[in-house]
């Protein structure tokens, strides 16, 4: 349609941050996830770190971009609900000091061991 709102140096130059975020994620979560056994939350740690670091950036480069209200009130959205998840999550995370059945409610997948419940 012949617009053309990023120039090519900036295009280039996100590929490039993005290349290397979602590589280093890719690097760190892939042989865990095709793993066979058992895996811990401190196994997706390293991953953790670059998906923390291309989501900043991906908020960023949108922001600076946002020309309207709409789109810079979708963009606090989203950050609103990162954080509301990450609150939500927390204790899973920073481990808690009250019985693991009151967290039962916040599992999303079905999959998903909390705590040794009856089958």
């Amino acid at each position: 349609r012949g617009i053309c709102d990023v120039s090519l140096s900036a295009w280039e130059c996100h590929l490039y941050v993005s290349g290397i975020l979602l590589g280093g994620w890719a690097l760190h979560y892939l042989p865990f996830f095709l793993m066979g056994r058992v895996t811990y939350l401190h196994h997706y740690f390293p991953a953790l770190y670059f998906a923390a670091m291309y989501l900043a950036y991906i908020v960023e480069w949108n922001a600076k971009r946002a020309a309207t209200p709409r789109e810079k009130v979708l963009l606090a959205t989203l950050g609103l609900a990162a954080i509301a998840n990450f609150i939500y999550f927390a204790p899973f995370t920073f481990g808690f000091s009250y019985p693991a059945t009151e967290l039962a409610s916040r599992r999303w997948l079905s999959t998903w061991n909390i705590y040794n419940e009856p089958r």
